[in-house]
């Protein structure tokens, strides 16, 4: 496990990134996710503006996700407040499809994911970085994720390296 957690760490394109998953690793206890409990904001402070923590909701089958909380730092990039709020209350329908698909991979699989994309409406080639970390309840089962996201400009470096998904 270690291995892997090693080659996904490479992956991050930010240091405030690893230093996010470095955290949230040290509170992986023998091979098991952490959970909301395991997590203390003081851990992460320097990134807390950029945080948020995703509600995780099943019901009859399909999951909706929600926004616990946010920092102030989203809810300047969103201009409006996002906690409470769910993905559908806040972006477009592709964008929605986009985030469900991400946060249901994550509670299947139990594994963070990183990646970055950039909307065709975003004005100023302004990219969305971004690092998803599971939580888990007493029962193992992923039940909230810790988010951090980077508004950034997208250098050509990014580009080539083919790591842009464009969500239209």
């Amino acid at each position: 496990m270690a291995q892997l957690h090693s080659i996904f760490r490479s992956q991050l394109e930010f240091d405030t990134q690893r230093y996010l998953f470095d955290y949230w690793q040290t509170k992986c206890n023998n091979g098991k996710l952490p959970s909301r409990q395991d997590i203390s904001p003081a851990g992460f402070a320097k990134v807390l503006s950029m945080i948020s923590l995703v509600d995780v909701h099943e019901k009859d089958g399909s999951r909706q996700y929600s926004y616990r909380l946010a920092g102030t730092g989203l809810r300047n990039h969103y201009q409006q407040e996002i906690t409470g709020k769910t993905f559908e209350q806040i972006n477009k329908l592709e964008v929605c499809e986009h985030w469900n698909e991400v946060f249901d991979e994550i509670v299947m699989s139990k594994k963070p994911s990183n990646g970055l994309f950039q909307e065709d409406s975003n004005p100023g080639n302004i990219a969305h970085f971004w690092l998803r970390l599971p939580l888990v309840n007493q029962s193992g089962q992923v039940n909230m994720v810790l988010c951090y996201d980077i508004f950034a400009p997208l250098s050509a470096s990014f580009l080539q390296r083919g790591k842009l998904a464009t969500i239209a």
